[in-house]
């Protein structure tokens, strides 16, 4: 009787332990992932951030304008929208960049 009732206790404080094992493993992908997203807010207020974006958007407008069909101004527009799908326009001072990228969202 004294044998099965180790085992038993053995086996609760295993799922114990296993259960509190998993929970934690959760709970640091939860936090890392918040982490990770509050990071990435951060970095997008930067000014590195603008510029490389509005680089990206001077090479996208020029390869637009540069663009022989139609089919290859829709390519180009959708790449910019799948790059940059919520870009805060408001850190880019090019008028004309703005532009473009709202008419690559409207498109």
């Amino acid at each position: 009787m004294r044998t099965i009732k180790n085992i038993l206790l053995t086996l609760l404080a295993l799922v114990i332990v296993v259960g509190g094992t998993y929970a934690a493993i959760q709970w640091d992908a939860i936090v890392g992932k918040w982490q990770t997203e509050a990071n990435r807010e951060v970095f997008k207020q930067t000014i590195t951030y603008s510029e490389a974006a509005a680089s990206f958007l001077a090479d996208s407008y020029k390869q637009y304008n540069d663009a022989e069909t139609d089919a290859d101004k829709n390519t180009i527009m959708e790449y910019v929208v799948m790059r940059y799908p919520n870009l805060d326009t408001n850190s880019i001072d090019n008028n004309k960049l703005r532009q473009f990228y709202n008419q690559c969202l409207n498109h």
